[in-house]
């Protein structure tokens, strides 16, 4: 029997389900105020200006106040970032493929983190359990839906593009205050880089260098999206890469098994699903597990499953699970996974 896991505080907190602990009269604060007064002090002040006590004063009541609502200073800042993201940018909208979606979020995640720099400070304490953490996933899963990837590979490729969209967001404000701290703008202070690199670098030593130096890349700062940008397409384009490998899996799906006569059809080349080496996304090889065994023309093949995915097109997916025995010898031919995930939703 499943045991209910325990629910956090600050997540059961942060989705409303957690009861006020005190009888009496409503209070006059709400975690949804208080948390807003964390923010507003992280936006104005820094993150590290945020206390208890500083909340409270902004708020304008006593930092025993706060406790009622939040435990430590540590749940607050973790409710600070959930709702520092706003609203989950939606699903795929009209017309819109994988792609156009995948990039309508990123970009909408960076304007959070334009709006709110502190939030990409504070470290990941755990998977996705937040209201908007959750929204955020979901919304991004749903992008993916329909691509051909594992639900495994799904997620990781959602992880590579938030770990890409938080550190140039992180790098982004790190040069912006080591720019406001020269007191130069931004093109003289870029402009500086290769005139003090031209003092202290050998043009024989570091030919490479020079060379790059010379074509005035740092002359002018780039335009403010150029480099994010440039990333987010070359990461699409490899998810795009990947996507379009699964596609022929789809017009393969069907196995051929000829009769008595000992010819046996199967693909020359086994369909792989996202691992290029056959072997599925944890690394391991083709299941043993069948769940039903079914011999014809000498052959012994299993058939996995056959679901109908959510826009009613029939998937198949195929896995040869044991020896498949020609009848014209002993001669036995291993095969390992003739394909291993077909569109799921």
């Amino acid at each position: 029997m499943a045991v209910e896991a325990e629910v956090p505080a600050t997540v059961a907190a942060a989705w409303g389900v957690r009861e006020r602990p005190h009888k009496g009269p409503k209070p006059a604060l709400s975690l949804a105020r208080i948390v807003d007064a964390g923010m507003r002090v992280a936006d104005t002040e820094g993150l590290d200006a945020v206390s208890m006590g500083r909340v409270a004063a902004s708020l304008g009541t006593a930092p025993m106040s706060l406790y009622r609502h939040v435990s430590a200073k540590e749940e607050l800042l973790r409710l600070m970032v959930d709702a520092a993201w706003g609203d989950s940018p939606g699903p795929l909208a009209a017309g819109e493929d994988w792609r156009a979606g995948l990039a309508r979020w990123a970009r909408a995640m960076r304007a959070a983190l334009r709006r709110h720099p502190w939030a990409a400070r504070l470290p990941i304490s755990g998977l996705p359990i937040l209201p908007r953490e959750i929204a955020w996933f979901e919304d991004a899963l749903a992008c993916l839906a329909g691509t051909g990837l594992t639900e495994a590979r799904k997620a990781s490729v959602i992880m590579l593009l938030s770990g890409y969209v938080r550190n140039l967001a992180t790098t982004e404000a790190d040069i912006a205050t080591a720019v406001a701290a020269s007191g130069l703008a931004a093109d003289e202070w870029m402009a500086s880089y290769p005139r003090m690199l031209g003092q202290l670098t050998d043009p024989r030593r570091f030919p490479a260098l020079t060379a790059f130096l010379a074509a005035g890349v740092f002359e002018a700062a780039d335009e403010p999206d150029d480099e994010f940008v440039f990333g987010l397409d070359r990461i699409l384009d490899g998810v795009g890469a990947l996507v379009s490998r699964l596609r022929p899996a789809e017009a393969a799906a069907l196995v051929q098994v000829r009769d008595q006569s000992g010819l046996g059809v199967v693909p020359a080349e086994p369909l792989l699903g996202d691992g290029a080496d056959g072997r599925d996304v944890h690394g391991r090889g083709a299941s043993r597990a069948a769940p039903e065994a079914t011999t014809r023309a000498g052959c012994t093949f299993a058939l996995v499953s056959l679901s109908r995915d959510r826009v009613g097109r029939i998937a198949w997916r195929f896995r040869v699970i044991r020896r498949i025995r020609y009848p014209l010898g002993a001669q036995k031919l291993r095969v390992g996974q003739i394909l291993h995930a077909i569109f799921r939703r």
